[in-house]
């Protein structure tokens, strides 16, 4: 769209869209002819594919026709031919719908490719600061890979790029804010499975927590799962936990830790 100077409108999908609002994005576009895209278009529900599917019938034939003039949901409108209709979709998620056959039918089909996480996460190392960021990225894409594969099948788990990412940015940050600059190949390891326990460690069911131990030393040799501590969040623990009755066990301490770093980390937290 860029390179033919297109106005495009990114609408991002979801339960909440119902026909009346899809039909006055239709009518935005076909008044002025910009090309929409709708992302996770498949979020929809069926019956909203299906009656959406109507619209956009009628609109692909009126610009095929060369019509000026079209009619949708009850309105009478000015057709600007320029208009284009895309849509994007994630086909196996969860919360996902199937399109309707009609549907698939006025749309020309475009594979994606999986993205190389490697690469990704290697070019992110280097915009990091780190300096083996080739030998790391080995490293850690395939463990995420691994726990993806291994570890148990909860909800809440995430081994994707988006939780790649997020571990990568924290080492960053780490390296950033360390007193000495940090060039050595091991050093700079420690710094990324620091992170890496960090970011993975607090949502791993008990059961799970040996078993990434493992598969942590299967791609870091002599790595072991560093948990976070704050000597000056300590004793303030110990204070409140004595003055509301509770018992400052190590493992409630470990999870007000893991809690802690995480809220440092990342904007929204879950509690399972």
């Amino acid at each position: 769209a860029n390179q033919l100077g297109r106005f495009v409108l990114v609408f991002n999908c979801d339960e909440s869209f119902d026909l009346q609002a899809m039909g006055r994005i239709l009518l935005g576009l076909c008044e002025t002819g910009a090309w929409g895209c709708f992302d996770e278009f498949n979020r929809l529900e069926e019956r909203i594919l299906s009656a959406v599917s109507q619209q956009i019938l009628t609109i692909q034939s009126a610009v095929r026709e060369g019509r000026r003039e079209i009619e949708l949901i009850g309105r009478s409108l000015n057709l600007n031919p320029s208009i284009g209709i895309f849509v994007t979709m994630n086909p196996g998620y969860a919360g996902r719908s199937n399109l309707p056959d009609n549907l698939k039918q006025l749309f020309r089909s475009v594979a994606m490719t999986k993205p190389d996480s490697e690469m990704i996460a290697q070019i992110m190392l280097y915009t990091q600061g780190f300096r083996h960021a080739r030998l790391l990225s080995r490293k850690v894409v395939p463990l995420f890979r691994l726990c993806s594969d291994q570890l148990s099948s909860c909800v809440h788990y995430d081994f994707g790029l988006r939780a790649l990412k997020s571990v990568l940015a924290g080492a960053g940050q780490a390296k950033r804010g360390m007193k000495m600059q940090t060039n050595k190949e091991g050093e700079e390891e420690e710094i990324l499975i620091k992170s890496i326990c960090g970011a993975v460690v607090p949502k791993l069911l008990p059961d799970d927590i040996s078993l990434f131990s493992s598969l942590l030393l299967d791609v870091f040799p002599n790595a072991q799962v560093k948990g976070f501590s704050d000597d000056t969040l300590l004793p303030h623990i110990e204070a409140v936990c004595s003055d509301y009755g509770y018992t400052a066990s190590p493992q409630f301490v470990e999870k007000l830790m893991q809690l802690q770093q995480t809220l440092s980390i990342h904007h929204g937290v879950m509690l399972v």
